[in-house]
């Protein structure tokens, strides 16, 4: 026969997001950190500011998949 455990009041259980103990988390953090570094090795044409393009676009949904050079 099963025992039922105590409940404890106001108690609950969440996923720990923690990128270490979250493998989709952590493909996510990576494709971003991609990115990221695709961006800031784009310059301004006309300042040479690294982290030029695109900014944002309507309508896109995740997975945006895009090329920083424009």
């Amino acid at each position: 026969m099963r025992q039922s455990l105590p409940t404890l009041e106001g108690a609950f259980k969440e996923t720990d997001m923690r990128p270490s103990y979250n493998p989709t988390r952590m493909g996510v953090i990576g494709e971003l950190t991609t990115l990221l570094a695709k961006r800031l090795s784009c310059l301004c044409p006309a300042c040479h500011t690294p982290g030029w393009g695109k900014v944002s676009a309507k309508g896109l949904r995740w997975p945006v998949r895009y090329s920083t050079r424009q």
